[in-house]
């Protein structure tokens, strides 16, 4: 599967049929059965091992010289230029996509959390949801809609609920 990020350029990520040997391995799970093999053009590669193959890795560049890349139960913050990791979170819940906002921030939309990290990699903020997260837009803060139907308004810039924000978590 390739992915094309926002700069042009592609990002492959590919299924293999069996644990590699002697190769770079970030870890998405306690329990690795599957590996895929993550490539920057022909610049650098990594494999990553997932538990399962129900849901795919998925990348995000991120501006700034990174790429966010989210796989099981991690989000991993490499550097463009060498695939060097500069951040991993690796105790989230399944990690299905990423979504920039404009205060230059990178949220990770995972089943039922929101990881904000900066286009630098750094972690800023994580924010757990009693149920899946549906949706997000940006309205005066976060608004998150899980699949229930419930929204929860968060401050942008730490995660938490604003003032008004019902019900509160």
């Amino acid at each position: 599967m390739w992915q094309k990020l926002s700069w042009g350029r592609d990002i492959s990520i590919t299924r293999l049929s069996g644990e590699p040997v002697g190769s770079r391995v970030l870890l998405a799970t306690d329990a690795p059965r599957v590996w895929w093999k993550v490539a920057w053009c022909a610049d650098w590669s990594v494999i990553v091992a997932t538990n399962s193959d129900q849901v795919d890795p998925v990348a995000r560049d991120g501006g700034a010289g990174v790429v966010f890349l989210g796989a099981e139960q991690a989000v991993f913050a490499l550097r463009v230029d060498n695939g060097e990791l500069l951040s991993s979170v690796t105790d989230t819940s399944d990690v299905r996509a990423f979504q920039p906002i404009e205060h230059g921030l990178i949220l990770a939309l995972a089943a039922d959390q929101i990881l904000a990290f900066h286009v630098n990699g750094s972690l800023c903020w994580r924010q757990s949801l009693p149920d899946l997260v549906d949706d997000v837009v940006e309205e005066d803060g976060l608004l998150v809609t899980d699949v229930s139907g419930e929204r929860y308004h968060l401050d942008y810039a730490r995660g938490e609920p604003l003032a008004a924000s019902q019900p509160q978590i």
